[in-house]
């Protein structure tokens, strides 16, 4: 699978496919690192592992207790370990990292025997609030892309509807259709010639989507192409 990013006027999209990683069909992972008390722990071991391919990630907290992991594939299945000498080792799993977003998970370590690890499951967890991205939009996991009944598998075009906003036509928040922006795995992939505005000049069916983003409002300045873009 693919990551596909549609990115459209007032809309951006993203999915995803697992084959080939672009810049901008990327995840992060941020967050701050404390203690039982809230007093940050500098310098800890930070340590993000896909269980799936065993690729892992690293970093350390930095002199405010926080630390970013960015560029990392999206997909589920990954596994945070955090470190420290005093602490109780503390491992979360079932981490599900979305394509274009930045994931915060602070994390709290417990005084006591680094031979003793604390484990739990990132799912049994609150969903914690962005403060890092002003977008607004959805994200669409492979889960969702499986389970909904679309009867046009040939292009996951049925899928951007989906996000409040974007009209059957392809008009996104009021913006013109042709203000639409479509890219896979990070690349232009719009088709000028077309008349619709959710075409890709390549093939792109529905089952080989891994996840996909759309977003509608909020978009940063590494936006281009098209007015509103994000």
């Amino acid at each position: 699978m693919r990551h596909f990013l549609l990115k459209l006027s007032v809309l951006m999209m993203v999915l995803s496919v697992p084959a080939l990683l672009w810049a901008q069909d990327v995840a992060s992972l941020t967050g701050v690192v404390t203690d039982t008390t809230g007093a940050i722990v500098p310098g800890a071991d930070v340590a993000l592992v896909n269980t799936t391919t065993n690729v892992s990630y690293h970093a350390f907290t930095n002199d405010q207790g926080s630390y970013t992991i960015p560029n990392v594939a999206p997909g589920p299945g990954y596994k945070l370990t955090v470190s420290m000498s005093g602490f109780e080792p503390l491992v979360i799993s079932n981490i599900y990292l979305n394509v274009a977003r930045t994931r915060t998970q602070d994390v709290r370590l417990q005084a006591g025997a680094v031979s003793q690890t604390v484990e739990v499951s990132a799912s049994n967890q609150n969903v914690t609030i962005d403060t890092t991205d002003a977008t607004v939009g959805n994200n669409f996991d492979v889960k969702l892309v499986n389970e909904l009944p679309v009867q046009n598998r040939d292009s996951p075009s049925a899928l951007f509807t989906l996000q409040p906003g974007v009209t059957l036509d392809g008009a996104v928040t009021g913006a013109r259709t042709d203000q639409n922006n479509v890219t896979l795995d990070g690349v232009d992939v719009n088709d000028n010639q077309g008349n619709s505005s959710f075409n890709a000049v390549l093939p792109v069916p529905l089952d080989s989507v891994q996840e996909f983003r759309v977003t509608v409002g909020g978009q940063g300045a590494d936006a281009g192409r098209s007015s509103g873009v994000r």
